[in-house]
Formats: structure tokens, sequence, C-alpha cells
């Protein structure tokens, strides 16, 4: 197979799926997209049903007397989203915003256009029903940083970690039965189990070989080394936010989901306090009100670019775009994300025939993770290997290359031809905690113009050093046994740029890091904590508006960011419930108050009644109480307090059944 072929077999497959969405399959999984006209108003308003929206959206609701509306761009997560196995096939596609980063001048040389590539979903469930699914929490340093950073130890890892466990839903049976399922949690939302192929395990051997430890899990039991990957899947079925969080809730009188709509402005009053937004749905414009806050939960991307069209960013930039300003920020500044660069190995000729995939059990690729520490510190992550094991003369190895990360086809068929016949592992080395940093900007201030994102990669020359080590590391692998009995090489990708340099020299190896470097799917920081928004979440300058996301994390994270997202969102729900109840705006639903700039609008601040108030702190110390106390013991009784109602969500196209929790 060539790579044309199979490029014009994937889009095909992507077509056949997506008018198999017209049937709407996964209809009865979700709410139902809600009738709101004109005028409409309710307590909270998220804009955005990514990873965190949808989190919001069912802990905010979980309050009878409160209303909520979750604002989405896109629909139902369809079929594809649900296996884990057809997950390539959402990618660049209907479900995604298809955005790329602008042409680099010093990175991703051997990929088209120079660019890279950006997952972002369009859907429920956001990037979540996109994405892998590697559920990592990162390391216990990661939040300490933004502690200190924000000088809040709210934000530390004790205190973050019950938030953690508040979202799982642990279902490896390995890792229930050992001393490692305390760290986990057993009631939540988030169904986890990890890749059970025995070929995992045959190669963490190798690693275990030079020194690396191999423990049972990453997450809690250990933060550093070689692991078979912990996934958010259940029961063949991925765990994006939307299945987890709104389907056992669909029903739900105060939640409202509304459906391809997009959001184009945030509505202020004269006091600078966010009362709504304008949106449109099914080219008609429309406002709708806010009682209480505006929530963001639009994404790293879609977030900045909101609030600089609505006036909030930075003075220079929105001025030259003739928007008026109402809050210089640094918005769109400070992006981050995690870059890999693969090395690929071919094993020895195997005549083994091609095995089909289960869609619904398994991942595409038969992977493991290693958290490396940094020299001389086992607690201190220095960068991540993610391998893939292809079955020879797989497609799959043409989609990896040239459909997920968009390399040259010259590339790409090189790596196919130089492997026929031969199991590949494809051994990346992820860059965790890269000094460079981008930005994203506005293109116009037209909200269907998307954003300009300068995804900043390698320009700090630390990181291309850095990269030096982690493949001469990643080279090691040829002297394990493992690798010696399959007579195992490197492949040789003849990149035309590196050409007349030694292979796998230090210059060559720069050379190729220049070239192959790609950028993955974990961006955040463009709204950071500090600088955007306040240590809980409130935009600077402005009230009423809260950015709940990944573009709010200061720093990275030491692993995909799906789990700190889903973290994220739960504490923050908890804040909004019971940290903030102060300046509340009850007259804000009144019809005709309010214009985008001209008109003062006279408002009332309603304030709780001291009883109420007093109640309200009493049980958010109670929550803390059993939050403190599960962070040290095997039980959650956070997580307790939950009910189970009697609800069965059936689960397209399997009969198996998911147990509601309200």
């Amino acid at each position: 197979m060539d790579v044309e072929a199979s490029l014009a077999s994937t889009v095909k497959v992507q077509e056949a799926f997506r008018t198999l969405a017209l049937l709407q399959l996964t209809y009865t999984l979700f709410p139902k997209s809600a009738e709101v006209s004109d005028g409409d108003c309710f307590d909270y308003v998220i804009v955005g049903g990514g990873g965190a929206g949808c989190v919001l959206a069912n802990r905010l609701s979980e309050q009878p007397g409160v209303s909520v509306l979750l604002v989405e761009a896109g629909g139902d997560p369809p079929i594809e989203s649900q296996w884990p196995a057809l997950q390539t096939y959402t990618l660049r596609s209907y479900l995604d915003w298809n955005y790329t980063t602008t042409p680099d001048p010093v990175s991703q040389r051997c990929h088209k256009q120079h660019s890279g590539n950006l997952v972002a979903g369009r859907v429920l469930g956001g990037s979540t029903a996109l994405s892998s699914l590697y559920y990592v929490r990162g390391n216990p340093r990661d939040y300490d940083t933004w502690a200190d950073l924000l000088d809040d130890r709210n934000w530390s890892w004790d205190a973050v970690y019950p938030y953690f466990k508040k979202g799982e839903d642990l279902k490896d049976c390995e890792v229930l039965s050992s001393s490692c399922a305390k760290y986990y949690g057993t009631s939540g939302y988030l169904g986890l189990t990890r890749d059970p192929n025995p070929k995992s395990r045959r190669y963490l051997n190798a690693f275990k070989e030079l020194n690396y430890s191999t423990p049972l899990d990453i997450n809690g039991c250990s933060f550093s080394g070689y692991v078979q990957q912990m996934f958010m899947i259940a029961d063949g079925v991925q765990q994006n936010t939307a299945y987890a969080y709104l389907s056992p809730v669909k029903d739900r009188a105060n939640l409202h989901v509304l459906k391809h709509a997009t959001v184009y402005e945030i509505l202020f009053d004269s006091s600078d306090r966010a009362i709504g937004v304008k949106l449109t749905k099914d080219n008609k414009n429309m406002s709708v009100r806010a009682r209480k806050e505006v929530i963001l939960s639009a994404g790293t991307f879609n977030s900045p670019q909101l609030l600089m069209l609505s006036g909030i960013g930075p003075k220079e930039h929105l001025q030259e775009l003739g928007i008026r300003v109402r809050s210089d920020l640094p918005v769109g500044f400070n992006y981050q994300n995690h870059v890999s660069v693969f090395v690929p190995f071919k094993m020895d000729y195997s005549r083994a025939p091609l095995v089909p995939t289960d869609p619904r059990r398994s991942s595409l690729f038969t992977s493991f993770i290693g958290s490396v520490p940094a020299n001389g510190s086992a607690d201190r992550i220095e960068y991540e290997n993610v391998n893939y094991i292809v079955q020879h003369d797989s497609q799959d190895l043409l989609q990896f290359c040239a459909f997920y990360h968009g390399y040259e086809n010259r590339i790409c068929q090189t790596l196919f031809d130089e492997s026929r016949g031969r199991d590949v592992l494809l051994s990346c080395a992820v860059m965790l905690y890269p000094e460079s940093r981008g930005r994203v900007m506005l293109r116009s201030a037209d909200i269907a113009d998307p954003p300009l994102i300068d995804a900043g990669i390698l320009r700090d020359e630390r990181d291309l050093e850095r990269y030096v080590g982690y493949i001469e590391n990643t080279l090691r692998l040829l002297n394990t046994t493992l690798l010696r009995s399959v007579k195992a090489e490197v492949v040789d990708l003849k990149l035309q740029m590196c050409e007349g340099l030694e292979l796998w020299s230090k210059p060559y190896i720069r050379c190729y890091v220049r070239c192959m470097v790609a950028t993955l799917h974990h961006y955040l920081g463009t709204c950071a904590m500090g600088s955007v928004v306040d240590s809980e979440l409130r935009v600077h300058g402005v009230r009423g508006l809260r950015v709940v996301d990944a573009s709010v994390m200061p720093s990275n994270v030491g692993g995909p960011t799906t789990a700190a997202v889903v973290m994220l969102a739960e504490k923050a729900a908890d804040i909004i419930k019971y940290g903030h109840h102060k300046n509340i705006n009850n007259n804000q639903c009144e019809p005709e108050q309010y214009t985008h700039h001209e008109k003062d609008i006279e408002h009332k601040n309603f304030q709780f009644q001291e009883t109420q108030k007093e109640h309200e702190n009493v049980q958010y110390q109670e929550i803390q109480k059993e939050v403190t106390h599960a962070s040290s013991s095997s039980q959650n009784p956070l997580e307790k307090t939950k009910k189970g109602s009697n609800m069965q969500i059936l689960k397209i196209p399997m009969k198996n059944t998911k147990k509601g929790r309200t």
C-alpha cells in the first residue's frame, strides 16, 4: 500500500461515518438539544461542551434550584468516537475544528506546509471525544509548581488530588486487587482500564533491562517508570466527558444543552459584569442571559479567541483589529504544549497473519508508556516515552505517519517500505516541560475566522539540546536482550535535509529533531491563572466571568492534559458552588436592559440570607473534610455522597448498560 492510497482510504471511511451519523445512532445517549429563545435566562451559561464544560454542566446542575445552559458548537459524539480503535477517523473530520499551526521556520521541517495539525473537538465532549484518552495525572511537583506560581496552596498536589479521585471509576481488575487501588476513585464517572495486550508486558522487560522501574501504575503508587497505559475506556467504550458526565443525567430538568450553536460575543453591562452571550443557531442570532455567571470552557484556542473578540486581551493587538478594549490582559500568550519525536525500530521478519482489531475492545496500537526520571531524582520527571507496537504491513503505520502527524508523504512511504514484513516499534520521546512558548492571536474580528496559532516549537535552543539526550537514550534500546533477539534496527527515513551527516551523531540528531518534531494535543496556558484569571478562575478586570479549561493552567503537567482538565472542572464546580456567593446580580434577566457598549444598566446585588450563606459554608466545609480524609484512605467518602439512580443508558451498539450517578 502507498501513502496516497492510505490517505484516500481514510477519507472514504470518514465520509462513510459522516453518512452513518445522519442515522443519529447515539441520539438516545445524550441530552436533547434545548429549545432556547432570544432573551432566555439561566443561572449559569457555560460556553463549550468539551472536557471541562460537560463536567461543570453536570456538577452545577446537581443543585435542583439552579438552571444551567451548556452551549456547544457541535453535536452528539457519533459511533466512531465511542469505539477506541476508530479514534483516528475522528481527526481532521467534521468533528474537529481542523486548526493548524502557522508555518514554522525553525521546526516541523518534515511536515506538510511546515505546520502541525491541531486536534480540537467540535462535538460534545470536545477533544476527549477525539483523543486516545490516555489517563495520566502528571507529577505532584506539577501542581505544587502551580501553587507556588499563584501563591495559593489550594492548587497544590495535596489540594487537587482528591478531585482526581472524585471523577474516577477504576475498573482495572489487576490494579483494583493491588495496593495501588487506594490511590484511585471507584465511584466517579470516568471508567478507567489499562491496555491488556501481553505484547506490552514483553516490551516492558527491555526497559527493565535498562534499569528503569516497571511499576504497576504511575498515577499514585509511583510517578516514574514504564507501565501499561491507563485509558479512559471501560467495557470497550471510550469515556469521553459527554458520555461519562452527561449521559447519566441527560434527563435532568434543570440542565439544558444547546447544540450546534456558536457563541461569538460575551455581553457586559455598564459596570463590566458579564451578563450573557450572543450566539448564532440555525443562521439566527440571539442572546441568552446569565443570572450568576458566564463560564468559558471553549478550550485553549477558542476561549482566548472569544475573550479577545469581547474586548479582553492585549490592548495593542485588539486596537489593531478595531476592537474596543475592556480589559488589557495577556490573553493568548503563554501557549504551551508537549511535543514528540519518534524513533522507528523494525523487528525481525514476521510470518504471522495480520490480526483484525476489534474496534470495541482494543486501542489502535498496543502501547505502553514511561515517565523517565531526571538524573539523580526519582521524583522529578524529565520526559515521557510513549511506545506503539504496530503489526507488520499494517495501514496503521501510514495513518500514524501521514494522517495523524501530517509528515510528508515521501517520509511515510520510506517508513512503510523499509519495514515491510516486520513489526515496528515506534518509540516516541515526549518533551513534557519545554522552555519554548507560543501564542494564540486573532486573525480578524470575525468569529468565523480561525485564530492564528504560533506553536513556537524549539524557539528556545535549550529544548533542542535536551532532545539530543532523549534520542540518544531511546537508541539504547538496541542493546537490550529483547531487541537483539528480534534483530531490531532503526529505520533510516532518508531525510533529505539531513543528508551528509553521520547517522545518529549529535549533529544528525539535531537535524532529525528539527525535521521530525511534532505537536501533540495537550495545549494549555493561553488564559493562565495569575495573569488572565485569578486562582478562583475569575477573569481580571471584569465580573461574573470565569474560564474553566486547559487554557487556565499556568504551566505544563507531566502527561496528557485530559485527567488534569477533569480535575480542574471538578474543583472549579466546588469553587463556584461553595466559594463565591456574593455580588450576584438578581436583575440581569429583565428584557432589553443591556447593550454591548452604549447603555448604562442599573443593577442590584442579590445577597443570600445569612442563614443560607451559613448553610452553604457548612456544607462546603463538610465536603472539604471528606476530601481531606479521602486523600489518605483506600475508600473515597466524597464519592459515597453521590446517589445511584435506576436509569440505564444503552451503549450503542453494545448491549451493556451504565448505571447513572446523580
